[in-house]
Order: C-alpha cells, then sequence, then structure tokens
C-alpha cells in the first residue's frame, strides 16, 4: 500500500484546520551527545556564557479538530505513540493555533 500525502479526513462542519507545534527533548540525566557536541561547537566558536545545550526534535502537526483542546488532545495523544520515547524523553505543546483559509491564501489566528 503506497504512503500518501493527502489528509485522511477533512474538516467537517464544525471542525477546523489547526497547527500543532511539539517539541521532543530528552529527559534531563538522559546522555546527550547531539546537545554536548552543539556546547563545544559553541564554545569553539567563543560563546562563553552557553552551560548546556539539551538537541531535540521540533515536529509541526496539521490536524482537524472541533476545538483548541481536541487538538492539543489529539497531539498529546500522537506523542504518547510516536513522536516521543517516554523512557528517554519528554515532549511539550508549544502551541496550537487554528488555520484560517480565504480566497487570498491562508493565515493562522493568534
Amino acid at each position: 500500500m503506497a504512503v500518501s500525502d493527502e489528509p485522511i479526513t477533512s474538516a467537517n462542519e464544525g471542525e477546523f484546520d489547526w497547527l500543532v507545534d511539539i517539541i521532543v527533548t530528552p529527559k534531563l540525566g538522559v546522555n546527550d551527545p547531539e546537545g554536548e557536541a552543539i556546547l563545544h561547537g559553541l564554545h569553539g566558536l567563543g560563546h562563553r556564557r552557553v552551560t548546556r545545550v539539551r538537541a531535540g526534535q521540533f515536529f509541526q502537526v496539521a490536524l482537524v479538530a472541533v476545538s483548541e483542546t481536541d487538538a492539543i488532545a489529539a497531539a498529546e495523544t500522537m506523542c504518547r505513540d510516536l513522536l516521543a520515547n517516554p523512557v528517554i524523553q519528554t515532549y511539550e505543546i508549544a502551541r496550537a493555533v487554528r488555520v484560517v483559509q480565504s480566497g487570498v491564501g491562508t493565515a493562522v489566528t493568534p
């Protein structure tokens, strides 16, 4: 079965398009070699005030939901199911914004 870029669902009556920003980082105490390499690189470039770097992943997920609460709940489920490994990573839902479609383009609500 081929994977499609087409959405599985589209907004129905009462549903809206949302963008949810998710940040996944290693838990404190978990080895973070990428963060350490970045820290050493920054020090090598003269940025001596930097004391720690935690490297992680940023996801921006477009989804359909009836409300901000519903969009955030869906993102939480995605994090638990796939996006974050709860043994070694933590995640944060940074924001959820409603996408507004118009005849002249797309905008997000603040």
